[in-house]
């Protein structure tokens, strides 16, 4: 095996630095370290904007779950000494508080954030969606909170499953695998 010999000439390491007499001409002519400057947006990595945006979305996840759940428990309670559309239509105003500051906040403003191509589809869903949460508050007071989540947590079992007789969709046997030991499991 054949070795090479080392390269002469200094070595400009911290320590044979700060223990020469005399610095190495390279390092006496250098500027002064400084400090890191802060990176721009535009500077900044895909791999750290991704974390980042990771986390944010965590977080915001759950703090989406919490308010859901407290949402939840507050229908529940609500639910046991008020009326059911009572409790709908205090969840709509505080919603609408959300909706009309974002709407403002948005170009075009409330105008653009009321204009809807289909209207009559738009008033279909609104009506849908307060069946859905009357039906919901009903749920929480007859059956509690547990039984009524573990039904909803069916519900996109239940889609995949009806999928295939109503649409015409081609489940796959692994998708009915899955369905089966999800429903197996509920």
């Amino acid at each position: 095996m054949d070795h090479q010999a080392p390269k002469s000439g200094p070595v400009a390491t911290p320590v044979a630095t700060a223990l020469s007499a005399e610095p190495l001409a390279s390092s006496a002519n250098a500027a002064p370290a400084e400090p890191p400057v802060a990176q721009t947006p535009a500077e900044k990595s895909a791999a750290e904007i991704a974390r980042s945006r990771q986390g944010k979305a965590i977080l915001l996840m759950c703090l989406v779950c919490f308010t859901f759940g407290m949402q939840d428990g507050f229908s529940r309670y609500l639910g046991g000494k008020y009326s059911p559309m009572f409790i709908i239509m205090l969840r709509f105003w505080f919603m609408a508080v959300f909706v009309v500051v974002l709407a403002m906040r948005a170009p075009g403003g409330i105008r653009a954030a009321v204009h809807s191509k289909r209207p009559v589809l738009q008033v279909i869903r609104g009506v849908l969606l307060v069946l859905e949460i009357l039906v919901t508050i009903e749920a929480f007071v007859r059956l509690g909170l547990i039984d009524t989540h573990a039904i909803f947590a069916c519900t996109p079992l239940l889609v995949v499953a009806l999928s295939g007789p109503i649409l015409g969709e081609k489940i796959g046997w692994r998708r009915w695998v899955a369905v089966g030991v999800d429903l197996w499991g509920s």
